[in-house]
Protein backbone atom coordinates (compact mmCIF):
# COMPACT_ATOMS: atom_id res chain seq x y z
CA UNK A 1 0.00 0.00 0.00
CA UNK A 2 2.82 2.50 0.97
CA UNK A 3 4.47 1.83 -2.83
CA UNK A 4 1.20 2.17 -4.37
CA UNK A 5 0.59 5.51 -2.89
CA UNK A 6 3.95 7.19 -3.12
CA UNK A 7 3.71 6.11 -7.29
CA UNK A 8 0.61 8.26 -7.21
CA UNK A 9 2.43 11.42 -5.29
CA UNK A 10 5.08 11.10 -7.89
CA UNK A 11 2.82 11.16 -10.63
CA UNK A 12 0.85 13.95 -8.51
CA UNK A 13 -1.98 37.01 38.60
CA UNK A 14 -1.23 33.66 39.76
CA UNK A 15 -5.02 31.83 38.98
CA UNK A 16 -7.13 33.66 36.52
CA UNK A 17 -6.12 34.98 32.89
CA UNK A 18 -7.64 38.15 32.36
CA UNK A 19 -7.42 38.12 28.39
CA UNK A 20 -10.17 39.49 25.84
CA UNK A 21 -12.86 40.31 28.49
CA UNK A 22 -12.73 37.03 30.18
CA UNK A 23 -11.18 35.29 32.77
CA UNK A 24 -10.21 31.90 33.03
CA UNK A 25 -10.92 30.45 37.01
CA UNK A 26 -9.62 27.31 38.38
CA UNK A 27 -13.68 26.37 39.66
CA UNK A 28 -13.64 23.12 41.52
CA UNK A 29 -12.39 19.61 41.93
CA UNK A 30 -14.73 17.23 40.63
CA UNK A 31 -15.65 13.53 42.29
CA UNK A 32 -14.00 10.79 41.72
CA UNK A 33 -16.38 9.21 39.38
CA UNK A 34 -16.53 12.35 37.19
CA UNK A 35 -15.93 11.56 33.24
CA UNK A 36 -15.74 15.17 31.22
CA UNK A 37 -18.24 16.25 28.40
CA UNK A 38 -17.02 14.58 25.12
CA UNK A 39 -14.33 17.03 23.64
CA UNK A 40 -13.95 18.74 26.90
CA UNK A 41 -10.76 16.86 28.69
CA UNK A 42 -7.51 18.36 28.60
CA UNK A 43 -5.60 16.38 30.37
CA UNK A 44 -3.44 15.56 27.72
CA UNK A 45 -3.14 19.22 26.25
CA UNK A 46 0.62 19.90 25.39
CA UNK A 47 0.81 22.97 26.92
CA UNK A 48 -0.31 21.92 29.98
CA UNK A 49 2.16 18.81 30.56
CA UNK A 50 5.41 18.40 32.34
CA UNK A 51 7.52 15.84 30.71
CA UNK A 52 4.72 13.42 29.87
CA UNK A 53 2.38 14.43 33.06
CA UNK A 54 -0.72 16.85 33.76
CA UNK A 55 0.27 19.97 36.04
CA UNK A 56 -2.16 21.47 37.91
CA UNK A 57 0.47 24.05 38.82
CA UNK A 58 1.53 24.44 35.16
CA UNK A 59 -1.91 25.76 34.29
CA UNK A 60 -2.45 28.16 37.31
CA UNK A 61 1.10 29.66 35.85
CA UNK A 62 -0.09 30.08 32.53
CA UNK A 63 -2.99 31.43 33.69
CA UNK A 64 -1.79 34.18 36.05
CA UNK A 65 0.96 34.99 33.34
CA UNK A 66 -2.15 36.91 31.21
CA UNK A 67 -2.04 34.50 28.57
CA UNK A 68 -5.03 32.56 27.07
CA UNK A 69 -3.38 28.81 26.56
CA UNK A 70 -6.63 27.97 24.05
CA UNK A 71 -6.25 31.18 22.26
CA UNK A 72 -5.01 29.95 18.33
CA UNK A 73 -5.60 26.04 19.18
CA UNK A 74 -8.67 24.28 18.28
CA UNK A 75 -10.24 24.61 21.81
CA UNK A 76 -9.60 28.59 21.61
CA UNK A 77 -14.03 29.01 21.59
CA UNK A 78 -14.40 26.35 24.34
CA UNK A 79 -16.45 28.44 27.50
CA UNK A 80 -14.97 25.33 30.52
CA UNK A 81 -12.46 22.05 30.43
CA UNK A 82 -11.26 19.92 32.76
CA UNK A 83 -7.96 18.29 33.95
CA UNK A 84 -7.17 15.09 35.41
CA UNK A 85 -4.68 15.66 38.18
CA UNK A 86 -2.19 12.91 38.52
CA UNK A 87 -1.47 13.54 41.88
CA UNK A 88 -5.49 13.43 43.35
CA UNK A 89 -6.44 10.93 40.29
CA UNK A 90 -9.73 13.85 39.93
CA UNK A 91 -10.78 16.05 37.59
CA UNK A 92 -10.34 19.96 37.87
CA UNK A 93 -12.70 22.05 36.26
CA UNK A 94 -12.26 25.47 34.62
CA UNK A 95 -14.59 28.00 33.48
CA UNK A 96 -14.11 31.14 31.72
CA UNK A 97 -16.21 33.75 33.29
CA UNK A 98 -16.80 36.81 31.53
CA UNK A 99 -15.91 40.12 32.72
CA UNK A 100 -17.53 42.79 34.21
CA UNK A 101 -17.07 45.55 31.45
CA UNK A 102 -18.81 43.07 28.90
CA UNK A 103 -22.13 43.19 31.16
CA UNK A 104 -22.75 46.25 32.14
CA UNK A 105 -25.76 45.77 34.42
CA UNK A 106 -24.13 42.63 36.24
CA UNK A 107 -21.50 42.97 39.35
CA UNK A 108 -20.25 39.32 40.11
CA UNK A 109 -20.58 38.97 43.90
CA UNK A 110 -19.53 36.84 46.89
CA UNK A 111 -22.20 34.21 48.05
CA UNK A 112 -22.31 34.01 51.53
CA UNK A 113 -23.05 30.37 51.63
CA UNK A 114 -20.11 28.03 51.51
CA UNK A 115 -20.03 24.70 50.42
CA UNK A 116 -18.21 22.13 53.13
CA UNK A 117 -15.58 19.80 51.41
CA UNK A 118 -15.13 15.89 52.70
CA UNK A 119 -12.64 15.56 55.16
CA UNK A 120 -9.09 14.87 53.14
CA UNK A 121 -9.66 17.12 51.23
CA UNK A 122 -6.48 19.86 50.46
CA UNK A 123 -7.80 22.77 48.33
CA UNK A 124 -4.93 23.59 45.48
CA UNK A 125 -1.91 25.35 45.80
CA UNK A 126 -2.46 29.73 46.68
CA UNK A 127 -6.41 28.73 47.02
CA UNK A 128 -6.60 28.17 50.58
CA UNK A 129 -6.89 31.00 52.41
CA UNK A 130 -6.86 29.56 56.28
CA UNK A 131 -4.16 31.73 57.59
CA UNK A 132 -5.63 35.02 55.72
CA UNK A 133 -5.93 37.34 59.12
CA UNK A 134 -9.11 39.24 57.63
CA UNK A 135 -10.90 35.96 57.69
CA UNK A 136 -9.65 35.11 61.26
CA UNK A 137 -11.63 35.28 64.44
CA UNK A 138 -10.33 38.53 66.17
CA UNK A 139 -8.61 36.80 69.44
CA UNK A 140 -5.31 38.27 69.82
CA UNK A 141 -3.91 35.39 72.10
CA UNK A 142 -5.00 32.59 69.58
CA UNK A 143 -6.45 33.82 66.06
CA UNK A 144 -7.93 30.66 64.30
CA UNK A 145 -9.86 30.90 60.84
CA UNK A 146 -13.54 31.34 61.63
CA UNK A 147 -16.58 29.91 58.84
CA UNK A 148 -19.07 32.47 60.73
CA UNK A 149 -16.70 35.54 59.88
CA UNK A 150 -16.21 35.40 56.48
CA UNK A 151 -19.88 34.97 56.03
CA UNK A 152 -20.12 38.19 58.02
CA UNK A 153 -17.89 39.96 56.15
CA UNK A 154 -19.54 39.15 52.77
CA UNK A 155 -22.87 40.37 54.03
CA UNK A 156 -21.46 43.50 55.69
CA UNK A 157 -19.30 44.83 52.52
CA UNK A 158 -19.71 41.89 50.19
CA UNK A 159 -16.19 41.13 48.98
CA UNK A 160 -14.23 39.85 52.57
CA UNK A 161 -11.04 39.94 49.53
CA UNK A 162 -11.24 43.63 48.33
CA UNK A 163 -7.51 45.45 48.20
CA UNK A 164 -5.89 42.40 49.32
CA UNK A 165 -3.22 40.14 46.95
CA UNK A 166 -6.44 37.40 47.00
CA UNK A 167 -8.79 40.20 45.38
CA UNK A 168 -8.51 38.77 41.81
CA UNK A 169 -9.77 35.01 42.95
CA UNK A 170 -12.82 33.61 42.29
CA UNK A 171 -12.93 30.62 44.50
CA UNK A 172 -10.87 30.25 47.80
CA UNK A 173 -11.29 27.30 50.54
CA UNK A 174 -11.01 28.12 54.69
CA UNK A 175 -10.46 25.27 57.24
CA UNK A 176 -12.98 25.35 60.01
CA UNK A 177 -10.73 24.97 63.38
CA UNK A 178 -13.93 23.37 65.22
CA UNK A 179 -15.02 20.85 62.03
CA UNK A 180 -11.54 20.40 60.57
CA UNK A 181 -12.00 20.35 57.51
CA UNK A 182 -12.57 23.07 54.34
CA UNK A 183 -15.13 25.09 53.27
CA UNK A 184 -15.66 26.79 50.12
CA UNK A 185 -16.80 30.40 49.20
CA UNK A 186 -17.28 31.35 45.45
CA UNK A 187 -17.81 34.12 42.96
CA UNK A 188 -21.25 34.83 41.66
CA UNK A 189 -20.04 35.38 38.24
CA UNK A 190 -21.87 37.66 35.49
CA UNK A 191 -24.11 34.67 32.82
CA UNK A 192 -21.83 33.23 30.26
CA UNK A 193 -21.69 33.71 26.57
CA UNK A 194 -23.76 30.40 24.69
CA UNK A 195 -21.30 27.07 24.95
CA UNK A 196 -19.18 27.13 21.51
CA UNK A 197 -19.98 30.66 20.32
CA UNK A 198 -17.37 33.32 20.38
CA UNK A 199 -17.15 36.03 22.71
CA UNK A 200 -18.21 39.37 20.72
CA UNK A 201 -15.76 41.03 23.03
CA UNK A 202 -13.09 38.65 22.00
CA UNK A 203 -13.63 37.96 17.99
CA UNK A 204 -16.84 39.75 16.85
CA UNK A 205 -19.03 37.26 14.76
CA UNK A 206 -17.26 34.85 12.43
CA UNK A 207 -17.45 35.97 8.48
CA UNK A 208 -19.50 34.64 6.12
CA UNK A 209 -19.20 31.42 4.12
CA UNK A 210 -18.78 31.66 0.88
CA UNK A 211 -20.39 29.95 -1.88
CA UNK A 212 -19.37 28.14 -5.19
CA UNK A 213 -21.50 26.98 -7.75
CA UNK A 214 -24.23 26.98 -4.89
CA UNK A 215 -22.67 24.85 -2.30
CA UNK A 216 -21.22 26.45 0.74
CA UNK A 217 -17.09 26.12 1.31
CA UNK A 218 -15.37 25.31 4.04
CA UNK A 219 -13.92 28.35 6.34
CA UNK A 220 -10.34 29.60 4.99
CA UNK A 221 -8.55 27.88 7.34
CA UNK A 222 -10.19 24.27 6.96
CA UNK A 223 -7.63 22.72 3.90
CA UNK A 224 -8.41 19.38 3.76
CA UNK A 225 -12.17 17.04 3.84
CA UNK A 226 -11.92 13.20 4.53
CA UNK A 227 -14.62 11.54 3.71
CA UNK A 228 -15.37 7.62 4.93
CA UNK A 229 -16.36 5.54 1.89
CA UNK A 230 -19.08 2.78 2.83
CA UNK A 231 -22.26 4.77 4.05
CA UNK A 232 -21.18 7.68 3.93
CA UNK A 233 -19.51 8.37 0.24
CA UNK A 234 -21.76 5.79 -0.98
CA UNK A 235 -25.09 4.46 0.23
CA UNK A 236 -24.21 0.97 0.28
CA UNK A 237 -21.52 -1.27 2.68
CA UNK A 238 -19.13 -3.50 1.62
CA UNK A 239 -18.22 -4.80 4.96
CA UNK A 240 -14.46 -4.38 3.53
CA UNK A 241 -14.85 -7.38 1.14
CA UNK A 242 -17.50 -6.52 -2.25
CA UNK A 243 -19.01 -9.18 -3.48
CA UNK A 244 -21.34 -7.90 -5.79
CA UNK A 245 -21.86 -5.72 -9.06
CA UNK A 246 -19.52 -2.75 -9.08
CA UNK A 247 -22.02 -0.56 -11.67
CA UNK A 248 -24.67 -0.74 -8.59
CA UNK A 249 -22.31 0.26 -5.98
CA UNK A 250 -20.85 3.17 -8.59
CA UNK A 251 -24.31 4.34 -8.50
CA UNK A 252 -24.73 4.53 -4.82
CA UNK A 253 -22.55 6.84 -4.64
CA UNK A 254 -24.09 9.90 -2.28
CA UNK A 255 -25.66 12.20 -4.95
CA UNK A 256 -24.48 15.46 -2.60
CA UNK A 257 -20.64 13.78 -2.33
CA UNK A 258 -21.05 13.60 -6.33
CA UNK A 259 -21.96 17.17 -6.33
CA UNK A 260 -19.90 18.77 -3.48
CA UNK A 261 -16.72 17.06 -4.60
CA UNK A 262 -16.08 18.18 -7.95
CA UNK A 263 -16.56 21.93 -6.40
CA UNK A 264 -13.79 20.88 -4.28
CA UNK A 265 -11.28 19.99 -6.18
CA UNK A 266 -11.57 22.58 -8.52
CA UNK A 267 -11.36 25.11 -5.43
CA UNK A 268 -7.70 23.49 -4.27
CA UNK A 269 -9.66 21.43 -1.22
CA UNK A 270 -7.71 18.55 -0.43
CA UNK A 271 -10.16 15.52 -0.76
CA UNK A 272 -9.65 11.99 0.53
CA UNK A 273 -11.09 9.19 1.39
CA UNK A 274 -10.50 7.32 5.10
CA UNK A 275 -12.02 4.06 5.02
CA UNK A 276 -11.53 0.54 6.49
CA UNK A 277 -11.53 -1.25 3.51
CA UNK A 278 -8.06 -3.07 3.42
CA UNK A 279 -6.60 -4.34 0.57
CA UNK A 280 -4.98 -6.93 2.95
CA UNK A 281 -8.22 -9.11 2.37
CA UNK A 282 -6.65 -10.16 -1.22
CA UNK A 283 -4.21 -12.14 0.56
CA UNK A 284 -7.38 -14.82 1.34
CA UNK A 285 -9.84 -13.69 -0.40
CA UNK A 286 -8.66 -12.84 -3.89
CA UNK A 287 -11.83 -11.99 -5.96
CA UNK A 288 -13.26 -9.46 -4.08
CA UNK A 289 -13.59 -5.59 -3.50
CA UNK A 290 -11.48 -4.16 -1.21
CA UNK A 291 -8.36 -1.33 -0.87
CA UNK A 292 -7.45 1.35 -2.13
CA UNK A 293 -7.40 0.65 -6.15
CA UNK A 294 -10.78 -0.71 -5.91
CA UNK A 295 -12.44 2.44 -4.02
CA UNK A 296 -11.09 4.41 -6.77
CA UNK A 297 -12.15 2.06 -9.62
CA UNK A 298 -15.31 2.93 -7.93
CA UNK A 299 -15.01 6.43 -8.04
CA UNK A 300 -13.72 6.41 -11.94
CA UNK A 301 -17.16 5.06 -12.44
CA UNK A 302 -19.44 7.60 -10.54
CA UNK A 303 -17.32 10.60 -11.39
CA UNK A 304 -14.92 10.28 -14.33
CA UNK A 305 -17.55 8.03 -16.34
CA UNK A 306 -20.60 10.44 -15.82
CA UNK A 307 -17.93 13.36 -16.88
CA UNK A 308 -18.05 15.17 -13.01
CA UNK A 309 -14.52 14.78 -12.97
CA UNK A 310 -11.32 14.25 -15.21
CA UNK A 311 -9.02 11.65 -14.59
CA UNK A 312 -6.34 14.12 -13.43
CA UNK A 313 -8.50 15.84 -10.56
CA UNK A 314 -9.27 11.87 -9.54
CA UNK A 315 -6.14 11.59 -9.32
CA UNK A 316 -6.19 14.23 -6.64
CA UNK A 317 -7.67 12.69 -3.94
CA UNK A 318 -5.88 10.55 -1.74
CA UNK A 319 -7.37 7.52 -0.83
CA UNK A 320 -6.30 5.25 2.61
CA UNK A 321 -7.75 1.75 3.00
CA UNK A 322 -6.54 -0.09 6.27
CA UNK A 323 -8.06 -1.72 9.11
CA UNK A 324 -6.61 -1.65 12.18
CA UNK A 325 -7.66 -4.22 13.29
CA UNK A 326 -6.46 -6.59 11.02
CA UNK A 327 -2.91 -4.84 10.54
CA UNK A 328 -2.14 -4.55 14.63
CA UNK A 329 -2.45 -8.83 14.30
CA UNK A 330 0.32 -8.59 11.74
CA UNK A 331 4.19 -8.66 12.83
CA UNK A 332 5.36 -5.51 11.08
CA UNK A 333 2.37 -3.74 13.10
CA UNK A 334 3.58 -4.07 16.52
CA UNK A 335 5.21 -1.84 19.02
CA UNK A 336 5.92 1.66 17.53
CA UNK A 337 4.00 0.55 14.10
CA UNK A 338 1.15 -0.45 15.81
CA UNK A 339 -1.83 1.41 13.87
CA UNK A 340 -4.04 4.05 15.73
CA UNK A 341 -7.62 3.31 15.80
CA UNK A 342 -10.34 4.58 13.76
CA UNK A 343 -9.47 7.02 11.63
CA UNK A 344 -6.71 8.42 13.33
CA UNK A 345 -4.05 6.74 11.11
CA UNK A 346 -5.74 7.64 7.99
CA UNK A 347 -5.59 11.11 8.87
CA UNK A 348 -2.09 10.97 9.95
CA UNK A 349 -0.82 9.62 6.10
CA UNK A 350 -3.41 12.21 4.56
CA UNK A 351 -1.24 15.20 6.45
CA UNK A 352 2.11 13.23 5.51
CA UNK A 353 1.51 12.82 2.02
CA UNK A 354 -0.10 16.51 1.96
CA UNK A 355 3.23 18.18 2.66
CA UNK A 356 4.84 16.05 0.20
CA UNK A 357 2.47 17.20 -2.33
CA UNK A 358 2.49 20.40 -1.75
CA UNK A 359 5.58 21.24 0.72
CA UNK A 360 2.73 22.69 3.33
CA UNK A 361 2.66 21.46 7.12
CA UNK A 362 -1.25 20.79 7.62
CA UNK A 363 -2.05 21.24 11.29
CA UNK A 364 -4.69 18.74 12.66
CA UNK A 365 -7.39 21.41 13.17
CA UNK A 366 -7.69 22.59 9.63
CA UNK A 367 -9.20 19.08 8.77
CA UNK A 368 -12.06 17.80 9.20
CA UNK A 369 -13.29 13.87 8.67
CA UNK A 370 -17.36 13.01 7.30
CA UNK A 371 -18.25 9.67 8.64
CA UNK A 372 -21.19 6.96 9.51
CA UNK A 373 -20.02 5.64 12.53
CA UNK A 374 -20.10 7.40 16.00
CA UNK A 375 -16.81 5.82 17.24
CA UNK A 376 -14.69 6.84 14.50
CA UNK A 377 -16.09 10.62 15.03
CA UNK A 378 -15.66 10.42 18.61
CA UNK A 379 -12.13 9.13 18.29
CA UNK A 380 -11.15 12.15 16.41
CA UNK A 381 -13.05 14.53 18.47
CA UNK A 382 -11.27 13.34 21.46
CA UNK A 383 -8.26 12.07 20.81
CA UNK A 384 -5.81 11.80 23.53
CA UNK A 385 -3.20 14.05 21.89
CA UNK A 386 -5.27 17.19 21.95
CA UNK A 387 -3.09 18.60 18.86
CA UNK A 388 -4.21 15.69 17.02
CA UNK A 389 -7.79 16.56 17.30
CA UNK A 390 -9.84 16.97 14.11
CA UNK A 391 -13.83 18.25 13.02
CA UNK A 392 -15.78 15.42 12.92
CA UNK A 393 -19.42 15.11 11.81
CA UNK A 394 -21.32 12.11 11.38
CA UNK A 395 -23.76 11.13 8.61
CA UNK A 396 -26.64 8.89 8.27
CA UNK A 397 -25.72 5.76 7.04
CA UNK A 398 -28.35 5.29 4.91
CA UNK A 399 -28.03 8.61 3.20
CA UNK A 400 -24.26 8.91 3.14
CA UNK A 401 -23.22 12.68 3.49
CA UNK A 402 -26.33 15.20 2.59
CA UNK A 403 -26.54 18.47 2.08
CA UNK A 404 -28.42 19.12 5.15
CA UNK A 405 -24.88 17.35 6.97
CA UNK A 406 -22.74 19.47 4.68
CA UNK A 407 -24.32 22.89 5.24
CA UNK A 408 -24.95 22.18 9.10
CA UNK A 409 -20.81 21.28 9.57
CA UNK A 410 -20.13 23.92 7.40
CA UNK A 411 -21.57 26.86 9.37
CA UNK A 412 -20.70 24.80 12.82
CA UNK A 413 -17.00 24.83 11.49
CA UNK A 414 -17.22 28.61 10.51
CA UNK A 415 -18.11 29.56 14.32
CA UNK A 416 -15.08 27.82 15.67
CA UNK A 417 -12.39 28.13 12.87
CA UNK A 418 -12.12 31.32 13.08
CA UNK A 419 -9.15 32.19 10.40
CA UNK A 420 -5.55 31.86 11.47
CA UNK A 421 -4.38 35.60 11.00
Amino acid sequence: MATERMQRLDSNQTHHSNVGGNVWVLAEEMPESFIPPSGEDLSTFEKFLVGRKISIKKIQETLGSGVDPLAGTNYESMQEFWVLSPSTNSYWKFTREAEEAIYANTQPHWKSKATNEPHGFKPPKGYDLSNFDKLKVDDPTNKKPSIAKVKELIKDNGDPLAGSAFSALRVFYVKSASKSKFFKFTKKAPPLPPRGQPVAAQSGPAPPLHRKEGHLMPPRKIKMILFDFDQTTTTMHTRGAFTGNKAVLARSVASYFAEVVPVLLKAKYQVVIASHSDGIIHETHPHVGAGEDFMREILKMALVDTGKITPTELGHILIYGARPELRNKRPEYQGTNKMAPGKRWHVDQAIADYKIITGDQLRYDQCVLFDDDGKNINLQLNNPLGEKRTFAYKVSPSTGVTKDVWDAAMNDMNVKAQPSP
